[in-house]
């Protein structure tokens, strides 16, 4: 699982979320087979994006990141 930087995440697949050209870009950890993920945002969508999926503990679920995560753990134990 990965470490965050932002103390209000709750998923545990939210690793870093960096302002790069006026871009906001959230970097997830990757799915098998990927060496990154990364989603880029502009203003209000990303603060849509955080509450409804890093920062609700229910909400995390139905990301489509962590979907495909959650299926891939699922599918090793």
């Amino acid at each position: 699982m990965a470490m965050t930087d932002d103390y209000l995440t709750v998923c545990p697949f939210f690793k870093v979320g960096k302002l790069t050209n006026n871009i906001y870009h959230i970097s997830c950890e990757p799915p098998k087979g990927a060496s990154t993920i990364k989603l880029g945002f502009y203003g209000q969508k990303l603060n849509t994006w955080r509450s409804k999926y890093c920062r609700n503990i229910n909400g995390y679920h139905e990301c489509p990141i962590a979907k495909i995560l959650l299926e891939q753990l699922e599918k090793e134990s």
